[in-house]
C-alpha cells in the first residue's frame, strides 16, 4: 500500500475519532441531547412548556418569550432540526382571511422532555442573583410552575 494513502487514511480516522470524542455526530453536528442551548432558545422552550400540547405561531411565541421576531425563526428552525419541535402550515386561503398563512409549532414529546431537562440544568448552573450580580446572570430563565 502507498505510504501517502496510509497516512491519509490515518488522518481521516483521527479526524473522525476527534469529532466523536468532542461530542459531534458523524455528520459533524452536535447530537440532539448534547447541544448547548442559548439563552434565547431557553426562553423559547420555557414559553412553549407553559402549555406543551398547544400549537403556537411565531408572533405568539415572540410575545411569550419576550424576543424580537427577527431572532425567533432561526431558533425555531434549529429546534425543529434537533427534533424538539414539530410544525405545520395553517390550512387557510390567505386571500379570504386577509392575512398570510401561519406556521404553527409545538413541542414534540422528545422536545418537551429535553426542554425540561435543559431548563433544570440552566436553573441548577445559574449563579444566585443578587443586586450586584451581572444583568445577564439575572436573565437565566427559571422553570415556571415546577416545569
Amino acid at each position: 500500500m502507498n505510504s501517502g494513502l496510509v497516512i491519509a487514511s490515518q488522518i481521516a480516522c483521527g479526524v473522525a475519532c476527534l469529532f466523536l470524542y468532542l461530542g459531534h455526530g458523524r455528520d459533524g453536528t452536535m447530537p440532539k441531547s448534547e447541544s448547548r442551548m442559548t439563552l434565547q432558545e431557553l426562553l423559547v422552550v420555557r414559553a412553549m412548556l407553559a402549555e406543551p400540547a398547544r400549537e403556537m405561531y411565531g408572533l405568539e411565541i415572540c410575545k411569550a418569550a419576550g424576543l424580537p421576531s427577527g431572532t425567533l425563526h432561526p431558533i425555531l428552525a434549529r429546534l425543529e432540526r434537533r427534533g424538539w419541535l414539530e410544525s405545520r402550515w395553517e390550512d387557510i386561503r390567505p386571500t379570504e382571511e386577509g392575512r398570510p398563512r401561519r406556521r404553527y409549532y409545538h413541542l414534540s414529546p422528545y422536545g418537551a422532555e429535553r426542554a425540561r431537562a435543559a431548563l433544570e440544568k440552566a436553573h441548577m448552573s445559574a449563579p444566585v442573583a443578587s443586586p450586584v450580580a451581572e444583568p445577564a446572570a439575572r436573565l437565566i430563565p427559571r422553570p415556571i410552575g415546577g416545569v
